[in-house]
């Protein structure tokens, strides 16, 4: 339990090489248990550099049949905690598959500001702001991260072949695709940015994601915060966008069905 701070992860693949992974940190704090989420601690300046082989030297034109060699089930993600600012990841070269139906939840992020879903309650009284630093007020905080993406295809069909028989090896099944966040929070996400150079993708792209605390948009208005997208000759797959800063709502299992489905709290 503590802060995670100043970790990377760097990953080069040979010709021939396939990771298959659940998720890949830079970073993971442990967080203490308390009522309220604001007792978290920093992940912060962690990176993960992954240096691929299948797309290198194309001359700018993507291999759209290049085999997988980073297979993910989770995501890539520069660090995940309370505080989740100044982390870094970088993809170079690479055909990146998403395994897993699970994964457009997360996908490749900057920095994941996340506490088991709880979330702070808005203060309710001028004594109560003027006795709290407004940070220790956030659910979870996730600025100034960094996603850089070039040459390389993420989120589309491949048919790499399983190897075991357990569940972390079985074959994709359709098409599973990957969204990109720059940074993510259930309380704040600002100034955090995504750059695409040379990409196809399929998945949608955020800069920022926040919830700023409200579970849901008809409780209270949400004033999101500045991010950023650039994009350089990126191709998305048809159904999907980019986005400089998000919201969305909590739901609880079926989202046509708030109130009578069990399950985890998701957006």
């Amino acid at each position: 339990v503590g802060v995670a701070n100043d970790n990377t992860v760097v990953i080069t693949f040979n010709e021939g090489s396939t990771l298959f992974s659940q998720i890949i940190f830079g970073g993971r704090s442990a967080q203490k248990e308390g009522e309220i989420a604001y007792t978290g601690y920093a992940t912060d300046r962690n990176k993960v550099i992954l240096n691929g082989f299948t797309q290198k030297d194309n001359d700018g034109i993507l291999k759209t049949d290049a085999p997988a060699e980073m297979i993910i089930r989770a995501g890539i993600w520069g660090a995940e905690g309370w505080q989740t600012n100044n982390n870094f990841v970088r993809i170079n070269d690479a055909t990146v598959v998403a395994q897993s139906t699970t994964l457009p939840h997360w996908g490749i992020i900057g920095g994941r500001g996340y506490f088991q879903n709880r979330m702070n309650a808005p203060l309710e009284s001028e004594e109560e702001n003027n006795s709290h630093a407004v940070n220790d007020r956030q659910s979870s905080i996730s600025n100034n991260n960094i996603v850089v993406i070039k040459n390389s295809l993420i989120g589309y069909d491949n048919n790499y072949s399983s190897w075991g028989s357990n569940s972390n090896s079985e074959v994709q099944s359709g098409t599973n695709y990957i969204n990109v966040f720059g940074g993510y929070s259930v309380g704040e996400a600002k100034d955090n940015l995504v750059v695409l150079d040379n990409v196809q993708i399929n998945g949608n792209v955020y800069g920022g994601f926040e919830l700023q605390n409200v579970p849901k948009g008809d409780q209270s208005v949400r004033e999101l915060n500045a991010n950023m997208v650039s994009l350089h000759n990126v191709t998305l797959a048809k159904g999907h966008s980019f986005y400089g800063s998000a919201t969305a709502d909590l739901y609880n299992g079926d989202p046509d069905n708030y109130e009578e489905t069990a399950g985890e709290y998701q957006y």
